[in-house]
Formats: C-alpha cells, sequence, structure tokens
C-alpha cells in the first residue's frame, strides 16, 4: 500500500512538476507529524538550540528585510523567518514529544495564566474549520500554516525559553539592540528617501515583484509630499508599530536599569526612537507612543504608592490621572500640532474617510456571514482597493472578523485581553520583584498592539505580539509563585 501511495505521488509530480508541489508536501508534512508524536520518551529536550533559534528569530524579525529571499519555483519565498522559524518549529516539537520535564514546565505556566492561552487555541482552531469557506483554500491554508509556525509555535517558545532565570531581561535587551539597529537604518533612510539596499540587493535574493519595486521605492504621504521612512519594514505603518512595541520596555530600562549607564544609554535611545517614529508620519505611533509614557506613568505611581504610603508625589499622579487624561484628550481637539499627529488635518481625510467605508462595508458582510470566509481572505472579501487599485485594509480588527468569523474574532482578541487583566490584576495584588517590575512595560506593549491593530491590519509584527505574549504569562506564572511562596512562609 505504501508503495501504490508513493508510486502515484510521484506521478503526480512528475506530471505536474512544480504547480501543486505545496499540495503534494501536505502528506509529508502530516505523517512528520504523526512519526514525532511517536517519538520515544528518552528525555531528551534541545533546550539551548531552541533559544538560539528563538532569539535568532526574533532578531531577523527585526532587522532583516523579508523581501530579501530566495525564489524557488513552485515554492513561497524562502524568507529568512521561514528558514529559521520551520527548524525551530520542527525541534520544538520533537523537545515536547520525548521531554516528560519540557511538557510539565510549559504546562505549568500555561495552568496558571486560566483561560488566555485556551482561548489562543480556540482562535487556531475555528481559523482551521474556516479554511474550507475560502474562495481559494490552497492560498488560506498557506497562510494557516505560516500562522501556525511563526504565531502559535513562537507564543509556545517564548513560554519554554522566557521562564529560565534571565532570559525576560535578555529578550528586553535584544529588542532594544534591534531597534537601535532599525532606527539607524531608519536615519539614513530619511537622509536620501530611500533605504540603504536599493540598488545594491544580491541577484540571489532579488525577487521581481511589483510589490517589492514599489516597497523599495519607498512611500511619501500623497497630500504632503512627505517621505516617510520605513526601515526595513515593508510600510513606515509597521515600523511605527514595531517601535511602539519596543517603547514600554526602552522606559522601563531608563527608570529601572542596572546602573547609570545602562539607564543613560536607554534615555539616549528613547528621543532617537521618537524622532524616527514622527518621521514615518504614522498616526499609529504616536498613539503608541502616547499609551506607553502615560501607562507606565500610572503603574509606576500606583505601585510607589502601594511600597510609600508616605510619598506625595505618587497619589498626586493617579488621582489626577483621570483629571490629566481629559485634558489631553481636550488638548488633541484643539491643540493644532497635538491634533494633527493624534487625529490628522485635512492631509488625512482620505484615510480617515476608507476607515469609515471598509467598517460600513465589513460590518455588513460580517452580518451576512458571521462565520468567516476564511484566513488570508479579508481583503479580497471586502473588495476595498485603494486609487492604484490594490486590495487594502486597514483595520485588524475588521480583519480577523472576515476571515474567522464573530467567535474567531472573540478568540483572539480575548486571548490578549485577558492576559492583560490577569497580568494587571497580578502585579497590582503582588510585592515589587524582578517579575512583577517586567510585567509593566510588557503588558503596556500588549494595550499598544490591541489599540493599534484597530487602525492596522498589516501582520508584520504578529510573531513579535505573540512572543510578548508568551512573556506575559511566564511572568504572572512567575509572580504567583513568588506571592504563594512568600504568603506560605508568612513574610
Amino acid at each position: 500500500m505504501l508503495a501504490l501511495v508513493a508510486a502515484l505521488h510521484g506521478l503526480i509530480f512528475g506530471v505536474t512538476s512544480t504547480y501543486f508541489l505545496v499540495e503534494l508536501l501536505i502528506p509529508v508534512v502530516i505523517v512528520s507529524f504523526i512519526a514525532i508524536g511517536l517519538l520515544p520518551e528518552n528525555g531528551v529536550a534541545f533546550e539551548r538550540t531552541i533559544a538560539f533559534l528563538f532569539f535568532s528569530f526574533i532578531t531577523v524579525l527585526a532587522v532583516w528585510p523579508d523581501y530579501l529571499a530566495l525564489s524557488l519555483p513552485g515554492l513561497p519565498w524562502l524568507t529568512a523567518i521561514r528558514l529559521i522559524g520551520i527548524p525551530l518549529s520542527l525541534i520544538f516539537l520533537i523537545s515536547l514529544s520525548q521531554s516528560g520535564a519540557y511538557r510539565a514546565g510549559l504546562n505549568a505556566t500555561l495552568r496558571s495564566s486560566g483561560m488566555a492561552w485556551k482561548f489562543l487555541l480556540a482562535f487556531f482552531v475555528i481559523a482551521a474549520i474556516t479554511l474550507p469557506l475560502s474562495e481559494t483554500p490552497i492560498i488560506s491554508l498557506n497562510k494557516y500554516i505560516v500562522a501556525l509556525y511563526s504565531w502559535l509555535v513562537i507564543f509556545f517558545v517564548a513560554i519554554c525559553v522566557l521562564q529560565k532565570s534571565g532570559q525576560a531581561r535578555y529578550f528586553a535587551q535584544l529588542l532594544w539592540a534591534t531597534t537601535i539597529i532599525s532606527c539607524l537604518v531608519g536615519l539614513q533612510e530619511y537622509r536620501h528617501s530611500v533605504v540603504p539596499w536599493a540598488g545594491h540587493i544580491p541577484s540571489f535574493l532579488k525577487i521581481e515583484d511589483p510589490i517589492i519595486a514599489k516597497i523599495l521605492t519607498g512611500a511619501a504621504r500623497t497630500a504632503l509630499g512627505v517621505y516617510r521612512v520605513q526601515s526595513k519594514f515593508t510600510t513606515s505603518l509597521s515600523f511605527a508599530e514595531f517601535l511602539v512595541l519596543v517603547m514600554p520596555f526602552l522606559i522601563h530600562f531608563t527608570l529601572n536599569g542596572r546602573g547609570y549607564i545602562e539607564r543613560i544609554a536607554a534615555g539616549i535611545t528613547i528621543p532617537l526612537v521618537i524622532f524616527v517614529i514622527i518621521k514615518t508620519d504614522s498616526r499609529l505611533g504616536v498613539v503608541g507612543l502616547i499609551l506607553s509614557v502615560l501607562g507606565y506613568a500610572f503603574f509606576w505611581a500606583f505601585r510607589r504608592w502601594q511600597r510609600d504610603k508616605r510619598s506625595i508625589f505618587a497619589p498626586f499622579v493617579v488621582i489626577g490621572y483621570p483629571a490629566f487624561s481629559i485634558f489631553l484628550l481636550l488638548s488633541s481637539f484643539f491643540v493644532g500640532r497635538l491634533r494633527n499627529a493624534i487625529w490628522g488635518s485635512g492631509a488625512y481625510q482620505a484615510s480617515n474617510d476608507a476607515r469609515k467605508t471598509q467598517v460600513a462595508d465589513g460590518l455588513e458582510i460580517i452580518a451576512r456571514q458571521p462565520w468567516g470566509h476564511g484566513i488570508g481572505r479579508a481583503a479580497e472579501t471586502l473588495g476595498y482597493a485603494d486609487l492604484e487599485g490594490v486590495l487594502t485594509i486597514d483595520s485588524y480588527y475588521l480583519s480577523v472578523a472576515l476571515e474567522v468569523g464573530v467567535l474567531g474574532f472573540i478568540a483572539y482578541y480575548g486571548a490578549f485581553m485577558l492576559t492583560i487583566w490577569q497580568g494587571v490584576k497580578v502585579s497590582l495584588d503582588a510585592s515589587e520583584t524582578e517579575q512583577t517590575a517586567w510585567l509593566t512595560p510588557t503588558l503596556l506593549a500588549l494595550v499598544n498592539y490591541v489599540v493599534i491593530k484597530s487602525i492596522l491590519s498589516q501582520q508584520e509584527n504578529h510573531p513579535l505580539a505573540f512572543a510578548i505574549l508568551g512573556l506575559a504569562l511566564v511572568l504572572i506564572h512567575q509572580t504567583k509563585i513568588s506571592a504563594a511562596s512568600k504568603k506560605a512562609n508568612g513574610i
């Protein structure tokens, strides 16, 4: 039977060449997963290799352009993320299959996190169920596979890697270092109004595609004619999103770094990041920056008030926070520069109108088919095109609801919101520890992600968001253990 199946499989490949290559690889992948699941229990987990590949994945995600990749007939682009992410997934699954201790460490963190990870798994189950609903099932299947190894697996790997002592701090330092690299690239790009590698790409990494050609020529806001810095990312919006995801960690290093050198270095990095965010001409970057500063100030003041009841400044910040927030909101309407940075001027009106139209049309489509249209099909389902005729969609809220339906939307954002809620609750109830200190920037990064996704549908930073989500669950688990230990010892 095996020989007959193999002969038929080879015959189909021989006749169709690379036309059905991805489809023909599906049985091979299924058999591989079955083989991994049947591995004997020998206690071996390749933890160092997994950690190395995980941090390598985060590094290339932040500094290497996805569109500089190998292109082979019949296969998707072999990007740096795929070349690292797929081996990482296989080695991680092998380690889980043959090491009970490795599984136990992961399970302990997941059990401590409550329902958040279950919501995340529910999202991927729902996404799999909606695959047959897609008008292009193979394209949706490709998107789903990418989501599995670059979102879900990264989430679980982050938990296993970052629960080791000192790894959370190393993860934040890596984000800091890659941010500096991306910003320096952005500064060079700003000087010449083009990314530094444009015109210097080796032939084996050069992909002939009109979309890539457009990326390499850069972008400017039509009404203003101002060049928008994008660094290694495909758009300036994704670059701004990356920067605001990292910003809470930079604030944390500035205020709580180990020694004056680290604090000063982080403090110098923040103005650099703010300048680059401004040069992306991205309102979501400004909003994320404000959320990071105000959010960290509130958490810092609240915890300071808890530790020092005699403090005057901390309660002043906490009690005056609502009034200051209202003042800032009113200022965003009446102060010219602030209004333009957050809400936009007339030059941004076309973008605002497009979002309103998309939301109205999208809600109507969701009402007609609330169970979704298949992952990766949001833009085609909405059918909204820009002035150049390219299909586009601006909100990931809308994308998720269109692709995996209302239940998938609840599952996806429920995972993030439950993590944020539980993290805030644990952080405010627990005493000051290394874990609770790192929880503040981690939760703020997740808040920034959830807010930004209301106006940005691009998925370049999704793997980073899922890694930060895994870090949050690790810190919540460790904070709970620390609190339980102190309670047991009567501290």
